[in-house]
This record gives C-alpha cells, sequence and structure tokens, in this order.
C-alpha cells in the first residue's frame, strides 16, 4: 500500500476519534457563546472525499508523503456571529481550543 492508502485506511480506523475532536469542539462553542447570537457548522471529511482529494490533487506534489503532509482540513468548523464584536470571543475560544 501506498501513503495515500494508508493515510485513507488509518483515517476510516480512527474517524471515530475526528467525530469526537468534531463534537468536542462545537461543544466549547456553544458554552463559550452561550450569550451571543451565532451559527455553528461542522463537518468531519468523509473517507471517499479524502481519498478523491488526495488522488485528485497528487501530480502537485513530489510524492504520496508529500501530498499526504498538506491536509490540514480532516475537521473544519464555521462559525457565523451576528456581530462584528463577538469575532474576539469566538478567536479566544479558536485558540484555547
Amino acid at each position: 500500500m501506498g501513503a495515500i492508502s494508508n493515510f485513507v485506511a488509518a483515517f476510516e480506523r480512527d474517524f471515530h476519534k475526528y467525530s469526537a475532536v468534531e463534537k468536542r469542539v462545537e461543544e466549547l462553542c456553544r458554552c463559550g457563546l452561550q450569550d451571543t447570537i451565532f451559527l455553528w457548522h461542522s463537518r468531519v471529511k468523509a473517507p471517499a472525499s479524502l481519498k478523491k482529494k488526495l488522488k485528485d490533487r497528487g501530480n502537485r506534489y513530489e510524492d504520496e508523503a508529500a501530498n499526504v503532509a498538506d491536509i490540514w482540513d480532516l475537521v473544519g468548523g464555521m462559525v457565523i456571529v451576528a456581530h462584528c464584536a463577538d469575532i474576539p470571543v469566538v478567536e479566544r475560544i479558536v485558540k484555547e481550543t
């Protein structure tokens, strides 16, 4: 197996850990923003989507290992606040997490 196959297999095996991180960050944001008007959206990248992304961009990297090393979006979250004054609160939560 190559670096991409190994990475995707490990991600699938540990998917529950990434899901736990997603839920924990959401919990921290909801708790820290309880007095704030906001919208929250998050996701854990689907294993099939990860594999497709790695294969589709493969020719931009020297080898599979370099491609895998440049993955940074396995878990993503987005917070939309109603007031600009609330942005520092979100920044604090993100930095502490």
